[in-house]
């Protein structure tokens, strides 16, 4: 089944991409309409909150790590901190390792609104609150009335598979029940000491990668795109050892549903613990999907269905495997992968590390690590130095999202085989049987792509002010854009942003728009009124007639071909109207307002955040890290005079392309 996979994933490349954000979260429209028949209110405390920890109270936890999901043990157990193989767990019960002289770098009032229903202003209102809840947010102090954890995965990493690998330095505090929305959330702190998944590391984060991690996550939300949310960064006097000396440590919380990855499953039939896969497939499905218990025409096992049904009818069958709630749960993890795909592709967003244990079955970009905006439009734009090979590049992140849905995949059909599951023994399911599985489960990864397509399509649309998506706006608009946009060398956000308050009244582009796009290119003047010497010398023509490739530069210099575009993207724009001459100037005001609103002028810039981290690494009662994480909520925003002149302008020569590695 995997060669086949496989063999689906190199046949499948997807388009590729560029931007957009959405609109007004339905998590806070739910919070208000709740918070609107006065019997509820958010939580003051964390003390206030409803602890649920579904995940401990329903899967296996490790048997050296022996506890309850509500109570911990009065004393410290030693084995949850010594970095080990944990076969036949779900999880490992682990307190997090106490922070020497922490302090509060930043609390996200926002998050804990929208996402915890807590009250950040009542949390902190007093020295005392403040500290209690500094305190826990450290990992000084664990709440009343729960157990913390760190889940057990794998993950192929860079291609390759790694084996158990784990929450290393993650541990979970509880899972909170929203008092206003009912929306679950696991309240996580990364950086808070050793657990059995650490392996040869020390289970620790540095200040450095906490500040990056802590502000993206809020920013790709700003943006719209799927994404785990930042809750806290809490600095401390700890010293910690990294590649290049020591730096200061810290903790970030963060917060998510859940945090089960495509790895938990890859781990789990990787050992052959089959009946330990269905539960945390079931768990998964009655948690985090309900509903595809009703979509799922009561099915419980694909293949056991199939076999009652007619034996003659292959295609019954099929049908049956189809309904499984197994396999309706992946379509779902497929589609919510190709959604954040297309958003991560659209606002110009690198991963870094897109290995299966950074995919959230969710559909949530987590774990930040060497990741980056695109400065320069650049497809094959690696972020990370660590990538030798660009498996990671820009325009590879879709195809490799198809490649870890594969991985997934491959490992699900114990769950629709309709032979019992025995632990350690693998399931012998008949080739015929195989076949209907191994089929239906290949259709599932191959709706990636039509999933991909209907996501990235309208968020274009509003990127480039259309109030509708045609089938052609692919290959005669946002293609041929990005094509100029490479050429050019320019700027992805500040392009759109630009773009966005070009006015179309006129039938060309004026100097002024060319002036714009000038200042954020790495062509000089002369290069973009430059025709390509290729063409005087050897026109395509000829080469085509001798049989080479006729992927020559264009004979238009950079400015004509922009205006050709131009005169494109006019006719597309006036296809909406009742007529051309209704491109006048009150229809570019809404049309420039439309565009405003889908193309931020703030992102999470390399240079701009190495600012904020220099800065409060040398002034402990800085406010740099609020004042970037402001404009990271409000991105689309024009901002205040002097968050313009910090986190607005443009992107200095030496700072383009500034790179991470996995270090952190």
């Amino acid at each position: 089944m995997l060669r086949r996979l496989q063999a689906i994933v190199t046949s499948m490349t997807p388009q590729l991409p560029t931007a957009s954000p959405l609109s007004a979260s339905a998590s806070a429209a739910a919070m208000h309409t709740a918070a609107g028949d006065g019997q509820k209110a958010l939580a003051r405390s964390l003390g206030e909150l409803r602890f649920a920890n579904s995940l401990p109270s329903t899967l296996r936890a490790d048997t050296l790590t022996p506890g309850t999901p509500f109570e911990r043990p009065a004393k410290r157990n030693q084995q949850a901190h010594v970095p080990r193989q944990v076969p036949g767990a779900h999880f490992s019960y682990v307190e997090p390792t106490p922070s020497p002289s922490p302090r509060l770098v930043s609390l996200n009032g926002a998050a804990a609104r929208e996402v915890l229903g807590l009250d950040a202003a009542a949390a902190t209102a007093t020295p005392e609150l403040r500290q209690e809840l500094l305190e826990v947010l450290a990992g000084n102090a664990v709440p009343a009335g729960t157990h913390p954890w760190a889940l057990s995965y794998g993950g192929h990493q860079f291609g390759s598979w790694a084996g158990q690998l784990g929450d290393g330095r993650a541990i979970t505090l509880f899972e909170a029940i929203h008092p206003l929305t009912g929306a679950r959330t696991e309240v996580q702190l990364k950086g808070a000491g050793l657990t059995p998944y650490s392996r040869f590391a020390d289970g620790l984060a540095v200040l450095r990668s906490s500040i990056r991690e802590y502000l993206c996550a809020e920013a790709m939300h700003g943006l719209g795109a799927p994404t785990s949310r930042s809750l806290s960064l809490v600095a401390s006097d700890r010293v910690v050892q990294r590649e290049f000396g020591p730096e200061p440590g810290a903790v970030v919380c963060r917060l998510a549903p859940s945090w089960i990855r495509f790895g938990s499953f890859e781990l789990l039939y990787s050992r052959g613990e089959y009946q330990m896969l269905r539960e945390l497939a079931d768990y998964a499905i009655s948690t985090h999907f309900p509903h595809i218990l009703s979509e799922a025409d009561g099915a419980a096992d694909g293949a056991a269905d199939a076999a009652a049904a007619d034996t003659s009818s292959q295609d019954a069958r099929k049908a049956a495997i189809e309904r499984s709630k197994y396999v309706l749960w992946f379509r779902d993890v497929v589609a919510k992968t190709a959604d954040m795909i297309a958003h991560w592709q659209a606002v110009g967003f690198c991963h870094g590390v897109m290995n299966t244990d950074n995919f959230s079955i969710l559909g949530l970009t987590i774990d930040y690590g060497p990741f980056q905006f695109l400065d320069t439009y650049e497809p094959a734009y690696i972020c990370n130095h660590s990538d030798e090979t660009g498996r990671y590049a820009f325009f590879e992140q879709p195809r490799i999202a198809l490649w870890n849905l594969a991985r997934l995949a491959s490992v699900l059909d114990p769950l629709l085989a309709s032979t019992p599951l025995e632990d350690g023994k693998a399931p012998s399911i008949p080739k015929e049987e195989s076949e209907l599985i191994n089929g239906v489960l290949a259709d599932a990864v191959r709706s990636f792509i039509p999933r991909w397509d209907a996501t990235f399509a309208p968020i274009m649309s509003k990127k480039l002010g259309f109030m509708t998506t045609q089938p052609t706006d692919m290959s005669t608009i946002y293609q041929p854009l990005l094509r100029l946009m490479d050429d050019a060398k320019v700027d992805y956000t500040h392009f759109f942003r630009s773009l966005s308050k070009t006015t179309v009244v006129d039938e060309r582009l004026s100097d002024d728009a060319f002036l714009a796009w000038l200042r954020i290119s790495e062509k000089k003047p002369s290069e973009w009124s430059h025709v390509p010497e290729a063409w005087e010398a050897d026109p395509p023509g000829a080469a085509a007639a001798a049989g080479a490739s006729t992927d020559a530069p264009s004979p238009k210099s950079l400015k004509d071909r922009f205006q050709d575009w131009f005169a494109a993207y006019r006719e597309r724009l006036a296809s909406e109207l009742p007529s051309e001459s209704m491109l006048d100037a009150a229809y570019d005001a809404m049309r420039q307002t439309r565009m405003l609103a889908a193309n931020p002028k703030y992102v999470l810039r390399n240079h701009l955040v190495q600012n904020v981290i220099d800065e409060v690494s040398r002034d402990k009662d800085s406010n740099a890290v609020d004042r970037y994480l402001a404009v990271l909520q409000d991105p689309f925003s024009e901002g205040t005079p002097e968050q313009d002149a910090e986190f607005g302008g443009i992107v200095p020569p030496s700072m383009r392309g500034l790179k991470c590695s996995c270090s952190s």
